[in-house]
């Protein structure tokens, strides 16, 4: 969707002249999502939700392709912790975890249905040079 929305937008000058040219016009340059329970409604729903957002800042090298995470700023609205620790450490695991999903996972199937890509050797947990240098 934002591609979509920055495309409506482009401008000949380049990426920061695209970008002004949407914010511009009011386009929200960000993406949101929610997930419920089982689509037959025969699950009961989480009996709590926490919201969470999170900003980063990247560098990409646009030759090679090759990303850098420079910083992650996340912010998490759980209640009242009984440990803040714990809770820093679950956002920041879950974080990195969601890091791995989108940048270097791929799930696999084969013809007949089968998911291919199931074993260790194939899941590859992020790295210490996966994460943002700031967290």
């Amino acid at each position: 969707k934002i591609r979509q929305e920055l495309d409506a937008h482009r401008d000949h000058r380049g990426w920061l002249a695209t970008v002004k040219k949407a914010t511009s016009a009011g386009c929200a340059l960000c993406a949101t999502g929610w997930t419920g329970w089982s689509t037959d409604r025969t699950a009961e729903p989480f009996a709590y939700a926490t919201y969470g957002v999170a900003a980063v800042e990247i560098e990409l090298d646009v030759l090679t392709g090759e990303l850098q995470i420079s910083r992650a700023d996340l912010m998490m609205d759980q209640g009242v912790p009984l440990n803040p620790a714990v809770d820093l450490g679950q956002a920041e695991g879950a974080f990195v975890m969601a890091l791995g999903l989108f940048f270097s996972e791929e799930i696999r199937w084969a013809d007949d249905g089968r998911q291919l890509t199931l074993g260790t050797w194939e899941y590859k947990i992020p790295a210490v040079h996966d994460i943002p240098l700031k967290l």
